[in-house]
């Protein structure tokens, strides 16, 4: 059997969004505006990868490294939600060192650590109240971003069971 053995993956995610709808202008109170964004999602690489190795016949460490969420946002600068949100993203990475033993040919469990690391950026833009300072020196108004990002944990469980040479049955849990 081999002692030890990598994997690499790469997922590419093309997400398409939108927003049409009305809201109420920021310049003229209780009117209605019709607002339409551009495509605001945008494409990106979403990388993983593992490794495991055989320290003895029924023992195996691994590791893990993914990026379970995410996705990023750009409405832009000039569309008519821009006081709610011009931008956002969410970016996280995962760590995952596990820990296996076979006890039986037929019966082995194994457990980790999750250590996720998570940030995340929400940027919007406030309009100026005065509609002759906008059209005058095309005053944008106010912009704002917020950042955060932070450390969290958890743990993994499970278990295998094979009765039979083709049958494989397992649970798996993580926090």
């Amino acid at each position: 059997q081999t002692n030890m053995g990598f994997a690499l993956q790469m997922t590419g995610i093309s997400p398409y969004v939108r927003f049409k709808g009305t809201t109420t202008s920021p310049l003229v109170p209780g009117t209605l505006q019709t607002i339409n964004s551009r495509q605001a999602a945008k494409n990106g690489l979403v990388p993983s990868g593992a490794i495991a190795a055989r320290l003895h016949e029924r023992v195996a460490v691994g590791l893990v490294t993914n990026a379970p969420f995410g996705l990023k946002f750009d409405y832009g600068q000039n569309w008519g939600g821009n006081r709610y949100v011009t931008k956002s993203s969410l970016e996280t990475l995962n760590i995952a060192p596990t820990l296996a033993i076979k006890f039986h040919d037929m019966f082995s469990i194994g457990g980790g650590v999750q250590i996720q690391r998570s940030q995340a950026m929400f940027a919007s833009q406030t309009s100026t109240l005065n509609p002759l300072a906008q059209f005058l020196f095309q005053e944008a108004g106010t912009h704002s971003r917020a950042k955060i990002h932070g450390w969290g944990g958890g743990w993994t469980a499970g278990f295998l069971f094979q009765p039979i040479c083709p049958l494989k049955l397992g649970f798996s849990y993580r926090s």
